[in-house]
């Protein structure tokens, strides 16, 4: 099972937050832990719902950390305070209202959940907008599980892909649905995404590492999705209709259903994961869990939160 170490709460400017959770990582300890993470699996209480009253009701997870909202977790390698790397930090629309930059996040997140759901027209000036995953011809990338008949679900390249057979690969754009409305709308999901990114990820981690992963995008003028600003280079939507529970493997592949690292992600860079959800009230939302430091997050009475780390870390998802 993950196991977390000890985070210690100190202040530290360098955090917009003003503080955070803090470990002592040591490199010696790399071998060991890896024996460990290649044989990991989930704590039985990530699944261990019960209900009482309509409402879920979940044990704390023995041995790891939930994380709070707003706070960032560091690891200090080998115990140097002037190499803080952030490990992850987890946000709800509430942490985030604690910012300025709170008003504009909420106006992104409402776009972004009418580009992804849909919405009826209600006038006749007003258009309809589809559902983003309902698009006929959308098309699942190769690591998404075989999408069933009649089913949306499955993980979807809406950005960039990496072509394979020429050295580390060639960036290009992914091969998506190409209808005028699928084409606008995924367009404008990834404006809304980049803008969200641009927002939360400073909030999250250090402003050195904002200013280096800054640095790095510019100097070597790095491609990003939906501005022309650093940010994000490719973007994933996996979509699960499965709400009894449990790993995600019959809903979005064996690759990434269960736990797993993000290979080709720069490890400099941080993934946003965006989080959306359609289930009633008090219901269990599920767990996504970082393997390496033990943290995991369950949002319980949200239908909206991110979660910043790294995407080449072991991680994993749980359904509702």
């Amino acid at each position: 099972y993950p196991q977390a170490p000890e985070f210690e709460q100190r202040a530290d400017a360098r955090f917009r937050r003003g503080y955070g959770y803090f470990h002592q990582y040591h490199t010696t300890s790399a071998a060991k832990q890896k024996s460990r993470l290649v044989r990991i699996v989930a704590p039985p209480e990530i699944t261990a719902v019960q209900f009482k009253d309509g409402c879920a009701h979940v044990p704390h997870v023995q041995g790891m950390v939930e994380m709070q909202a707003g706070i960032p977790y560091v690891a200090l390698v080998n115990g140097n305070n002037a190499k803080a790397v952030t490990v992850g930090c987890f946000h709800t629309l509430h942490s985030l209202d604690q910012y300025p930059e709170g008003e504009s996040i909420r106006a992104l997140v409402i776009k972004l959940q009418t580009q992804t759901w849909g919405k009826t027209a209600s006038t006749h000036e007003e258009s309809k907008v589809s559902p983003v995953y309902s698009f006929p011809g959308l098309k699942p990338n190769d690591r998404s599980g075989k999408v069933k008949e009649g089913s949306v679900e499955g993980s979807y390249s809406l950005a960039s892909t990496v072509m394979k057979g020429n050295g580390c690969g060639i960036l290009r754009p992914a091969l998506q649905v190409s209808t005028p409305e699928a084409k606008k709308q995924i367009s404008n999901i990834l404006a809304t995404l980049h803008g969200l990114y641009r927002l939360i990820i400073p909030l999250s981690i250090s402003k050195e590492e904002w200013e280096v992963f800054e640095h790095v995008m510019r100097e070597n003028n790095g491609f990003s999705f939906g501005g022309l600003e650093p940010g994000a280079v490719g973007c994933q939507m996996n979509v699960s209709e499965c709400s009894s529970g449990g790993e995600l493997l019959q809903s979005i592949g064996d690759i990434q259903g269960s736990w797993h690292v993000d290979s080709g992600d720069d490890p400099l860079s941080f993934t946003l994961l965006t989080i959306l959800l359609r289930i009633p009230p008090g219901s269990d939302p599920g767990a996504f869990a970082l393997g390496r430091f033990g943290l995991y997050v369950r949002p319980l009475g949200m239908l909206v939160a991110f979660l910043v780390f790294k995407g080449n870390d072991l991680h994993s998802g749980f359904a509702p």
